[in-house]
């Protein structure tokens, strides 16, 4: 099974990457032609650096996982340059500011792992699985974060807000770190993705359920709060749409802010 490992961990390293890299041509190209970081969200991405953060020091302990080291440790340089891009032109200082909470709260975890005196598990320090449960714990929270718009989806009857090919990408790759993390039995790898392949077959069932379900432009609500939040949408699009953007960019863009569920 050697090589069908190597040959998942390969693949799951690809599937990753194009998503780590997918807002570069996005999000962050339109960024930086505005110079302005409009209504983006950059907690995703300063939540993707912890994420990547652990999971590498989690590979560097845990041993015979290249694979999964390097996945994040080069998406963690994408990662780190949204959120220096973010830093650049954000004009409040919530990113400054949760960038140095993110940082002491990953400083404090990786401190914590090397420094208390765990007991050994199966002969070996359980350092390593110490940063795999925080790092499993923050990768379910971030395959959760596109729940949001399965939200929007439902309330307005209409697939405009979820692409499509982030969905299936997303699963592909959950689905390809989970086989991995069966084959090599390793549980912290597991936890999280199997969390993702749930999720995201929840996603694309919805996809299915509502797809062309009403015109673009007549979407159905079924509460005064969803028709609410969805005029609070539609007037963000607009607004940004107006100052001289594609509302289609944006709102693909606004999906994959949330979809940052990337990776073990």
């Amino acid at each position: 099974s050697a090589p069908l490992v190597e040959a998942l961990g390969w693949l799951g390293f690809v599937g990753a990457e194009v998503l780590f890299y997918s807002p570069a041509v996005t999000t962050f190209r339109r960024i930086l032609s505005d110079k302005s970081v409009a209504g983006f969200d950059h907690l995703p991405y300063v939540v993707s650096v912890v994420n990547c953060v652990f999971w590498v020091a989690y590979a560097s302990l845990a041993g015979g996982r290249f694979q999964p080291l390097l996945t994040n440790a080069v998406g963690g340089v994408a990662e780190v340059a949204y959120v220096i891009i973010f830093l650049t032109y954000a004009k409040t200082w919530h990113c400054a500011r949760d960038s140095m909470l993110a940082i002491l709260f990953g400083a404090a975890v990786i401190a914590y792992a090397f420094l208390m005196p765990f007991p050994r598990v199966n002969g070996e320090a359980s350092s390593a699985s110490c940063l795999g449960m925080a790092a499993a714990a923050v990768n379910i929270a971030m395959y959760a974060a596109p729940l949001k718009i399965v939200r929007q989806v439902i309330a307005t009857r209409s697939t405009r807000f979820m692409p499509l090919s982030l969905t299936v990408g997303g699963l592909s790759c959950s689905i390809a770190w989970t086989i991995y993390a069966v084959l090599v039995g390793d549980v912290s790898i597991f936890v999280p993705n199997f969390a993702g392949d749930v999720l995201g077959v929840a996603q694309l069932l919805v996809y299915v359920a509502y797809h062309r379900s009403s015109p673009p432009d007549k979407i159905r609500v079924s509460s005064a709060d969803d028709a609410d939040e969805v005029k609070a949408d539609d007037g963000a699009l607009k607004s940004l749409d107006e100052e001289g953007g594609s509302t289609a960019m944006v709102t693909s863009s606004s999906a994959n802010d949330l979809a940052r569920p990337l990776v073990s």
